[in-house]
């Protein structure tokens, strides 16, 4: 993860606390990590998440199951976007109050992709059913 210049290690470098490492192994990993220039390959393949929920959109019966596909993508395009940026930040809803200020989407579709976090919630934990929302045209076309 630290030669592929994964963000992940930046995330741990960032906000992790080392609790055992006799070897100092992980902190010299941790330590030795740059992020890497580019994120725009990460980024492209943020989008091959989405694809298969943009064939569904109209289709798919689980709205938990398309909101977790939704919040994948966009958590992770969103951290890579704003890596390219250099600006690291792994809290939800900080990566999209970061992002809302470089793509100046609405406050409203601000709000539902915060509501993207509840469903994905509910699927993984098996919740029969959360009352479908619209997320909108909006959404969709505010991270293109």
């Amino acid at each position: 993860m630290v030669a592929a210049g994964s963000l992940f290690v930046q995330h741990l470098k960032m906000e992790g606390k080392i609790i055992q490492d006799t070897e100092h192994w992980l902190e010299d990993c941790l330590d030795g990590f740059s992020p890497k220039n580019s994120y725009e390959e990460d980024i492209n393949k943020s989008f091959d998440l989405i694809r298969p929920l943009e064939r569904l959109m109209d289709e798919i019966s689980n709205c938990q199951l398309a909101s977790d596909l939704g919040y994948v993508f966009i958590r992770n395009y969103a951290i890579n976007r704003l890596a390219c940026r250099r600006v690291y930040l792994f809290d939800y809803r900080s990566i999209l109050e970061e992002l809302q200020a470089v793509q100046r989407y609405s406050d409203l579709c601000l709000k539902r992709l915060i509501e993207l976090r509840e469903g994905k919630h509910a699927y993984r934990a098996g919740v029969a059913h959360v009352a479908k929302r619209n997320l909108g045209h909006e959404v969709a076309s505010s991270v293109a």
